[in-house]
């Protein structure tokens, strides 16, 4: 089942005020952030040299040169002094951990922010400030329980307000922390949630070198019934019509086209992770519904996406809503969506979508979802849920989706899973992504009558040869190899072939399905040479390739493993060529083969010289030019700020064309839909154009691209494929060949003469 955070076991609360005191910082949280109050300064009637003593102790401060500036501090007499001084004994208080020893002249730190925070400072502010560090302090001397007592003690305003101006800027993010622990602890809901949108415009303003506090205090005192205007994108969809996308931190630009490798957003930071919790916490288990309601106006991203997804949330756990009630949650899921994405709970996304299938409604059409959402693939399944939720329209603001997604984790129990798909009446299930659980559930596909679009590529036993069940729609990277040899073959003429193949299942599986469809075509296989992928030296191999005088060289093996191979072949004078070779040359002009996994920037900034002409075959390439991909990529970089690979694509695909099928062609029905797969229709997506033959193994249209030194470029010529065949052992994301330890960093690479420059 899709995971609920907010519902599991509380953790003991001191876990987590022990992790908001001295959480590692993220490198993404590393700059200094932008104040929200003015730096801290002295009391205002001290003489000329004492205020410059101050200010020179202050600047060693904060710049974390924590014994010279207790030492100044000390030679000071002034309430500020003696916070400032206990809190550089504290160290450094965003990267101290618990196995560290405490910081020398912690107890003395302890008693002088006590006697502050309890009422010899002469003002609230100094009180305030000198609490949230003294439980910095107690935390630090492992005494919990008292450091709680402390911060039971701070006061909190409405929405736990600005931190007071002596906090020093370095040290925003554990005190906010703090103050978030605090209003949780306190059973204030509003007050936890509006402090945990402060920690993460924080994080969010230093990743993106914006005025994010500023920004944030202003989005918290806007009027509670102001409406939010969100900045949105119009694109077209894969059926051409027009879409309206809320697109991440308000930007409603179209994203550039960027190659692979482009430089990604900053992944969430722990701090964020934190406080993100902390309120999806508070958020579902104190907050009261009025609250919620008067948080969904706010401006803040956080605030809103977190009482959005708890009011819906609890709204949908009743089962008696009226058509308007329907209506109404619709439009509140539409506009939810996209701020829980944002701040990076597409996940929580999911799991609305699979509770709205519960509303019910004459209109409402339901896919049933298997991924892996727990266990050492669970990352992979949340890439592919990304562009499946895109597919299903769930990030779209002013139209309403009749298809609603049902994810479920394929890990669970058969059985029950397609129990929840018989109760939720689905039309079709999605997935799985592996082909031992495919298998598995294969039986159950038949038994309910429930077509099933696994995303492999293997052929399964169950479902007949007549009669399938499951649809096979992934890539194979067999397919690829008798490709790339009727590609070499046919298109670019050759006819002696070389293969270097790692020593493993997928080495040997392609290998001889190249070996294969070469052969056939009447080409000549003149040497086939296997090596282990954990050496690091391949004179030998190379020298045998160069005395074999190939025409055209297949390494079925990683980008990173094929650049390092490649090194040596040019050391035995043979490059790749693209074009007609120079007349005159020494070398041995080649035509390099790969598979997908060649698809990778580390090829193009290690051996777009040595493989210059390379053919890549590519399932999916955000370079293509293909119009059903380019809509893909653009929507996908307008909704997640990121560039999608084929994980992402093949999910969206499988999506979108069991929702046309429903919508388009009015197939409402799990026998319609299967009975249409197997008549052969056909779906042009991101992936390229696909159907299925009668054993519900998918034929493909396979394009490719080749390395350059800016990047992959698409190849004019494509070839139709059928993804299934047995063909031996199979890679996949999921399953790719063993990686060497060292991969591609062998200090015995050779280095290419002088002269040895691209042709």
């Amino acid at each position: 089942m899709v995971c609920r955070t907010s519902r599991c076991a509380e953790f003991a609360w001191w876990v987590s005020l022990v992790a908001a005191a001295w959480m590692l910082a993220s490198p993404g949280c590393a700059s200094t952030p932008q104040p929200d109050n003015p730096s801290p300064s002295p009391s205002p009637q001290p003489s000329p040299d004492t205020n410059r003593r101050f200010e020179r102790a202050l600047e060693r401060l904060e710049a974390g040169k924590y014994n010279r500036a207790h030492r100044l501090f000390e030679e000071l007499s002034s309430e500020r002094a003696t916070l400032y001084a206990a809190r550089a004994s504290l160290g450094d208080i965003s990267s101290s951990s618990p196995s560290e020893p405490s910081p020398r002249g912690l107890e003395g730190a302890i008693a002088n922010l006590r006697r502050l925070a309890e009422g010899e400072a002469s003002d609230d502010e100094l009180r305030r400030v000198a609490s949230l560090y003294l439980g910095v302090a107690l935390v630090q001397a492992d005494r919990i329980e008292d450091a709680y007592t402390t911060l039971n003690g701070v006061e909190l305003g409405p929405a736990d307000g600005d931190l007071p101006t002596s906090a020093l800027e370095r040290d925003r993010l554990p005190l906010r922390a703090m103050l978030v622990e605090r209003a949780f602890r306190a059973k204030r809901g509003g007050a936890t949630i509006r402090a945990a949108s402060r920690v993460y415009r924080l994080v969010s303003s230093k990743r993106d070198g914006d005025q994010g506090d500023e920004q944030d205090r202003q989005a918290e005192s806007s009027a509670p019934d102001e409406p939010h205007r969100r900045a949105e994108s119009t694109t077209r969809d894969e059926g051409g019509q027009t879409t309206t996308l809320s697109t991440r931190d308000g930007k409603a630009q179209e994203a550039p086209s960027s190659p692979p490798g482009e430089k990604k957003s900053a992944p969430p930071s722990k701090w964020t992770t934190f406080a993100t919790s902390r309120a999806f916490e508070a958020a579902s288990t104190y907050t009261s519904p009025e609250t919620l309601e008067s948080l969904l106006a706010s401006e803040a991203v956080l605030t809103r996406a977190v009482a959005g997804w708890a009011h819906l949330d609890r709204q949908l756990q009743r089962s008696d809503h009226s058509e308007r009630e329907r209506r109404e949650l619709e439009r509140l899921y539409r506009r939810m969506a996209p701020d829980l994405n944002q701040i990076g709970a597409s996940d929580r996304v999911a799991e609305l979508s699979t509770d709205m299938a519960t509303l019910g409604g004459k209109r409402r059409l339901v896919i049933g979802v298997l991924l892996p959402l727990s266990g050492s693939n669970q990352s992979i399944g949340r890439r592919v849920m990304a562009g499946m939720l895109l597919a299903a329209r769930a990030f779209e603001t002013r139209q309403s989706s009749r298809v609603t997604l049902v994810f479920e984790d394929s890990n669970d129990d058969p059985e029950a899973l397609f129990s929840t798909f018989r109760q939720r009446e689905v039309t079709a299930v999605v997935g799985p992504l592996d082909d031992a659980r495919a298998r598995t559930l294969a039986s159950h596909a038949r038994r309910t009558n429930i077509p099933m679009l696994a995303l492999t590529a293997r052929p399964l036993e169950e479902g007949g040869v007549d009669d399938p069940f499951v649809f096979r729609n992934f890539m194979a990277p067999a397919a690829e190899a008798r490709a790339v040899a009727r590609i070499a073959f046919e298109e670019l003429g050759d006819r002696r072939a070389v293969v270097l193949h790692p020593s493993v299942g997928y080495g040997t599986s392609l290998q001889r399905a190249f070996a294969e469809t070469f052969r056939e075509l009447g080409g000549q296989v003149v040497t086939s040479l296997a090596y282990d992928r954990s050496q690091s030296d391949f004179t030998s191999l190379a020298e045998r390739a160069a005395d074999a005088r190939p025409d055209v060289v297949f390494i079925p093996d990683t980008a990173s493993k094929a650049a390092e191979i490649s090194a040596f072949l040019a050391d035995q004078s043979i490059w790749g060529i693209a074009g007609e070779p120079p007349e005159e040359t020494d070398r041995q002009y080649v035509h390099y083969l790969g598979t997908s996994l060649w698809y990778d920037p580390i090829l193009t900034r290690q051996a777009s010289d040595y493989v210059r002409g390379a053919v890549v075959p590519s399932w999916f390439a955000p370079v293509f030019q293909h119009s059903p991909t380019r809509r893909f990529v653009r929507r996908f970089r307008a909704v997640f700020d990121r560039t999608p690979k084929n994980m992402e694509a093949f999910g969206f695909d499988s999506i979108a064309w069991v929702r046309r099928l429903m919508l388009d062609r009015g197939l409402h029905t799990p026998e319609n839909l299967r009975a249409a797969w197997l008549d052969g229709t056909s779906f042009q997506g991101a992936t390229g154009t696909v159907s299925f033959d009668e054993r519900g193994r998918a034929r493909r249209t396979l394009r490719f691209v080749t390395p350059t030194e800016e990047g992959f470029e698409p190849l004019s010529f494509s070839t139709d494929v059928s993804v299934g065949r047995d063909d031996g052992p199979e890679a996949t994301e999921v399953d790719e060949p063993p990686a060497s330890p060292e991969e591609a960093s062998s200090s015995s690479r050779p280095t290419p003469s002088s002269d040895a420059d691209a042709p």
